[in-house]
């Protein structure tokens, strides 16, 4: 029998624990690694909005992308029968076509 569902992971833990603290230790008491990237991604949007080219629009979207995986919640796939039998399968799809 393996560890509860929902219970922490202690290797990971400890890992996240080290590094938080590398970081901390590097970056000053302050550091925030969301917050860090949320402000890299903000500036890569001011060179693509400067540039005006394709490439750094795209950076740009993808860069907000991961940051708002911190910050707001997914949906997952959910299925619903009808009184008929039907069946219908929602799944939550990125736009460059690959599975969430």
């Amino acid at each position: 029998m393996g560890r509860p569902k929902g219970s922490p992971n202690k290797p990971k833990k400890a890992l996240e624990k080290a590094l938080n603290a590398r970081l901390k230790a590097i970056y000053g008491e302050d550091f925030d690694v969301v917050f860090s990237m949320a402000c890299s991604a903000i500036d890569i949007q001011a060179i693509a909005k400067e540039s005006g080219e394709v490439e750094d629009h795209t950076a740009a979207v993808q860069a907000l992308d991961r940051v708002a995986k911190y910050l707001t919640p997914s949906l997952k796939s959910i299925e619903q029968t009808g009184e008929q039998g039907l069946t219908v399968s929602i799944q939550r799809k990125r736009y460059d076509s690959s599975s969430a």
